[in-house]
């Protein structure tokens, strides 16, 4: 499991003042990446393709939160693929 935390910035509020719902994709990237780095190394780590997203939007995010916590893990596998599962906590 890869963990990483993240500042939430001015620039992912959106005009209501909540994180925009496309930042969240941001938040779980850079914690897949370091998935990746951990599993399969730094030289090739970027020589995949994210072929679905599904998000469950469960409570809104502001600035105010300041620090969320991106939780990843492997939930499965197969001959030329991984499923994960990710996880954005305040």
């Amino acid at each position: 499991m890869a963990e990483v935390t993240v500042h939430i910035r001015w620039r992912d509020i959106d005009n209501y003042g909540h994180v925009n719902n496309a930042v969240y994709l941001n938040y779980l990237e850079e914690c897949r990446d370091r998935l990746v780095e951990e599993l399969f190394g730094t030289d090739d780590a970027w020589d995949f393709v994210l072929a679905h997203v599904g998000i469950d939007f469960r409570e809104q995010l502001t600035q105010a939160d300041g620090d969320v916590v991106v939780r990843c893990e492997v939930e499965g596998y197969g001959r030329s693929s991984i499923r994960t599962r990710e996880r954005i906590e305040k």
